[in-house]
């Protein structure tokens, strides 16, 4: 391996720590970057975060550059998922030098938008993160595990979705009034309903069959509350079933992975 395991070398251990440093380091520093008194005009970074960025930029090419040219088989390399988000770590700085050198020092409006789209993108080095903590990598490969558990948990939520937005504005109808004039839908009190349509109602149902119960928008009829109750109660039969089978396979998955690391971890440095 062209990178060694960090439990079995004191120097790799001491490496990897630095570049989790930098990693941490720098996802703050994109956080801050988006504080307008903290950039420029042009969306430039200035001070002690210019300086954060490259020296994070410069670890991490450095990194993937020496790991890439002692690798057995790069092309192996290059194609390993875990390389790959390597490579995204560093792309954002490589694509704004080419931006500004071709936008010239100056960015208008159009550039200025995505050269901050493109910094934001930089959030992806958390995903480094996942390299350096076995607890990380079991999650990740849990969820690939849990292919059908996540398939079944986005059909059950899309259809009850789509079946209580349905009830619920059917059901509030039935004490509104539709005003020709505004061609609005309105409550008993003369306010305009938040659920215009079926669509409108998207929103309400989703926070509602998560359990979340974000936002202002709720019924007001009867007959839409007992819609709503219904709702809540299906939406908890909805998160259960793939949760339970997600839970299996994370415990199974960390159950082999601490037999395949115990070994290593027993024997000595």
């Amino acid at each position: 391996s062209a990178h060694p395991t960090p439990a079995h070398a004191l120097a790799a251990r001491g490496l990897s720590l630095v570049t989790l440093g930098l990693i941490l380091l720098s996802c703050v520093s994109s956080a801050l970057d988006s504080l307008p008194e903290l950039s420029g005009p042009d969306g430039k970074q200035t001070g002690v975060l210019e300086a954060i960025e490259v020296i994070c930029i410069l670890w991490f090419t450095l990194e993937y550059g020496v790991r890439l040219a002692t690798a057995a088989d790069a092309r192996r390399f290059a194609a390993h998922p875990l390389n790959l988000i390597d490579l995204l770590a560093i792309a954002p700085a490589l694509v704004e030098l080419l931006m500004r050198a071709v936008a010239g020092t100056s960015l208008n409006t159009a550039w200025l938008v995505v050269f901050r789209a493109v910094r934001l993108t930089r959030v992806f080095r958390v995903f480094k993160l996942s390299k350096y903590s076995d607890t990380l990598q079991t999650v990740l490969v849990t969820f690939l595990l849990s292919r059908d558990a996540l398939v079944l948990l986005a059909g059950l939520l899309s259809m009850s979705v789509l079946v209580f937005s349905t009830a619920l504005y059917l059901a509030e109808q039935t004490t509104n009034s539709f005003d020709r004039d505004q061609e609005l839908w309105l409550e008993t009190e003369g306010t305009v309903s938040p659920f215009q349509s079926i669509p409108h109602c998207f929103w309400w149902a989703i926070v509602t069959l998560t359990t979340v119960g974000y936002g202002r928008h709720v019924p007001h009829s009867n007959l839409g509350k007992i819609v709503a109750a219904i709702c809540m109660l299906t939406g908890l039969l909805v998160l259960a079933f793939p949760t339970i089978l997600i839970g299996s396979h994370f415990a199974d998955v960390r159950r082999a992975w601490e037999r395949l690391l115990g070994p290593r971890r027993a024997a000595p440095a």
